[in-house]
């Protein structure tokens, strides 16, 4: 086979940091033998800038960098979205030269590399991070790309149920289909999916060189939260959670939340408000999650929904435990979590006992942490889909 992989994206990579971004940042580096060729699909305020603007830098072997706007949908009309993705690929031929078409999600990208996919006859690869109609279902306010979705329930219904219809036509088209999360294998299961597998998120080797170096009895905690300001991430729940903790408990404690924009300027107003009424909370907008991890003593997951975040294993691997409520993979195989009927003040205080017993907290960040290194670097979850691009071509 050519070793060029048409690779199709929505609007993360490379101007926002998060999950999405970095896995792509970190797949085109590892399969550094291939030549990528990336159609992004995006509505927001990046689309004119340029690559050495961008928040990540840019691998050598992407040969090709194209943005290109959504068609604006009028009641869920798929013959609209339909017409908007073939002009899409005749006014951009540079996936012809493509071995292979790799999509990233079931929703917009996911109809172009369907389209390309059936135009060239080239084999799909298809790794889904989220599932997109799942999130419309639930209530995201705007969806990976920036497409904002009509908010009401009668809307939110027409588009999962056309996202569902994509995801369907994409499943049995894809010579493989990819799971980052366990949780979501029996969803695609449902919709058609005959042998997803699970090949789960990672971060590199190097990121657990850094031995745990305990605190003292008395020395004060550090939590932090990091993720997109976005309602589906539920920032302002971290706020009400320290707020509860200092309520409810005697703990000396500093927060700290890194968030990136992600296009919800009211709740980007609203954390910035309530932050300032919390003493002790620092916010850190738009920096690299590795610039500052190192801080913390635990990070706090608060998402209404959610598949396998990144911020699990960069958590372990420096030595920060995971702590929040359980939703999608996070469970407490990846850290201290509870069940969302659990009672906020018996949560503040389990998380108060476990940090004076400072045996427990780190007898259990450094089982996991072990667990985290064997099972999610990057060298062995792009190992994997080496082996996947030899078998689909």
């Amino acid at each position: 086979m050519n070793k060029n992989i048409c690779l199709v994206i929505e609007g993360t990579f490379p101007w926002y940091i998060g999950g999405v971004s970095e896995w792509i940042y970190q797949y085109v580096k590892a399969l550094n033998d291939f030549n990528f060729y990336i159609i992004q699909i995006s509505t927001d305020e990046f689309r004119y800038s340029k690559l050495n603007q961008a928040v990540y830098p840019i691998p050598k072997n992407i040969k090709k960098f194209i943005r290109v706007p959504i068609s604006k949908l009028e009641n869920d009309q798929f013959d609209i979205l339909s017409n908007w993705a073939q002009q899409v690929i005749h006014d951009i031929p540079d996936y012809r030269n493509a071995s292979l078409i790799h999509v990233t999600n079931t929703g917009f990208a996911g109809l172009v590399g369907l389209y390309i996919a059936n135009k060239t006859n080239k084999p799909l690869l298809l790794t889904e991070h989220a599932l997109y109609w799942r999130e419309v279902e639930i209530g995201t306010p705007a969806l990976e790309c920036g497409y904002k979705i009509p908010d009401t329930q009668k809307a939110k219904t027409k588009y999962s149920n056309l996202f569902k219809n994509i995801a369907t036509d994409l499943y049995s088209k894809a010579g493989k289909v990819v799971s980052v999360s366990q949780c979501n294998l029996q969803f695609q299961k449902n919709l058609g999916a005959k042998h997803p597998i699970y090949i789960p998120n990672g971060v590199p080797l190097s990121w657990f060189d850094t031995d745990v170096v305990r605190k003292g009895e008395n020395d004060k905690i550090i939590i932090g939260w990091i993720g997109r300001c976005a309602g589906m991430k539920d920032p302002i729940r971290f706020i009400d959670f320290i707020e509860d903790l200092t309520s409810y408990t005697q703990l000396n404690a500093e927060y700290i939340m890194m968030l990136s924009d992600a296009g919800e300027d009211d709740l980007k107003e609203d954390v910035i408000s309530r932050a300032e009424r919390v003493p002790n909370l620092s916010l850190i907008w738009n920096k690299m999650t590795r610039d500052y991890i190192d801080l913390f003593d635990a990070v706090c997951i608060t998402s209404k929904n959610e598949s396998q975040p990144l911020v699990l294993f960069e958590a372990l691997a420096r030595n920060v435990l995971p702590i929040g409520w359980e939703v999608g993979d996070v469970t407490k195989e990846f850290g201290f979590f509870v069940d969302r009927s659990v009672e906020n003040k018996i949560f503040c205080n389990q998380i108060n006992d476990l940090w004076l017993s400072k045996e427990k907290w780190y007898g259990l960040l450094e089982k996991l942490k072990e667990y985290t290194k064997m099972n999610h670097n990057w060298e062995t979850v792009f190992r994997q889909y080496r082996d996947i691009i030899k078998q689909i071509d």
